[in-house]
């Protein structure tokens, strides 16, 4: 049985004796009562669910039946993902540790989730499942003398060096164990100092190693490093190298002096992503910020939209586009006003009304007057869910 999840866009099968979630999540069907503690399915409906499972096991080709099961929808199986991920209930996951050859990829989606606890971190750590051990050496709760037990494990270095609760000392431990290894070894794995590079965790010192790495997108993402210094940014930033230069007007610390500069490049192509750069940037001063609405390209007006601290004023400005995603960016954006919600709500495209139904700010007042109008026709539901 092939289902597809419109939700997520994630394939969904049963077939034989298994539930099937993406490619890699198995779950035998004969474990259905241990899932339905965390899913809640009452037995009567679990046997549904097995009947159902029966009745389909051997049709060829498979039907999409599936979506018309109340009882499926009722539990919302097609979306066990999600549901693995925010387990909250220590006795699950303990009952699913304890059988963990079975459910080793559920368990893959629960350590590196945000409810696990340190405990069964801890007691996860002891796997033998490589894919499994990655997954708990990712996660940030991990505690860091669980860390420091892989710390001469070469096919783990990856997974270590982009945790954020690495101890400076782990870290540099690995880049001098690292640098000691063959040429051939080191480009095969050059992932190891890109995500040391762009791990906060990193000191002074380190960055100073790292910024004269022949490895070129490690120095990019030291570049990106929100708590790269601007010693160091502005190193960076004079390298004859595009992407380098990009890092550099991303990271907050970036001097406003660039952020200016590079706003009028005049450099064809560059000029265009140097603008898009920039403004994203939220530190960028507000006058570079209205020269790009006023007068830059559109990539980098759409960009501005995606800039968390983008003022009322030049959000209203915007407005006046005729560009579709540039609009759908200012009918979304947290900082949008009441009076350029209002002038929105009366575009002729819908996904622009749409933003502007979805939107927090957009007050029950204009709610209603929108319900009114014939063209929103379409969107009844959602204005009746906000009022």
């Amino acid at each position: 049985m092939k289902i597809f999840n419109t939700k997520s866009n994630v394939e969904v099968f049963i077939i034989g004796d298994i539930i099937a979630y993406g490619r890699e999540h198995v779950f035998p069907i004969e474990k259905l009562r241990l899932l339905s503690i965390y899913l809640y399915i009452s037995i009567p409906d679990q046997q549904k669910i097995i009947q159902f499972h029966d009745e389909n096991l051997n049709k060829f080709p498979y039907e999409q039946s599936l979506y018309n099961s109340s009882t499926i929808k009722k539990y919302n199986l097609l979306h066990i993902y999600d549901i693995f991920a925010n387990i909250k209930d220590e006795r699950t996951i303990s009952k699913m540790i304890d059988e963990q050859e079975e459910f080793s990829s559920a368990l893959s989606i629960i350590a590196e989730g945000e409810y696990i606890s340190e405990k069964s971190l801890i007691q996860l750590s002891e796997t033998q499942n490589v894919e499994l051990l990655k997954k708990v050496l990712s996660n940030h709760k991990t505690p860091l003398n669980i860390l420091e037990k892989f710390k001469d494990r070469k096919d783990l270095w990856e997974v270590l060096s982009q945790n954020t609760n690495c101890s400076p000392s782990l870290i540099k431990y690995i880049i001098l164990s690292f640098s000691k290894l063959p040429n051939e070894y080191k480009a095969e794995n050059f992932d190891v100092f890109c995500n040391i590079a762009k791990n906060p965790c990193i000191t002074l010192e380190l960055m100073e190693i790292l910024k004269n790495n022949p490895n070129l997108p490690a120095v990019v993402n030291l570049a990106l490093n929100s708590n790269c210094p601007t010693a160091i940014l502005n190193e960076l930033i004079k390298r004859d190298d595009f992407d380098i230069k990009i890092g550099v007007l991303h990271n907050p610390n970036c001097p406003k002096k660039f952020l200016k500069q590079f706003v009028q490049n005049e450099d064809g192509f560059n000029e265009e992503m140097y603008q898009s750069a920039v403004a994203k940037n939220p530190n960028t001063p507000k006058d570079t910020l209205f020269y790009i609405a006023s007068n830059g390209y559109n990539y980098a007006k759409i960009s501005l939209t995606e800039n968390p601290k983008l003022s009322c004023d030049i959000l209203e400005f915007l407005s006046e586009e005729n560009n579709a995603v540039i609009l759908v960016g200012v009918a979304s954006h947290k900082n949008v006003n009441l009076k350029t919600l209002t002038a929105l709500s009366k575009n002729e495209l819908k996904a622009v009304r749409k933003e502007v139904i979805d939107n927090p700010k957009t007050s029950k007042k204009l709610l209603q007057q929108m319900l009114k109008a014939k063209e929103n026709k379409c969107y009844e539901l959602e204005i009746l869910k906000r009022l």
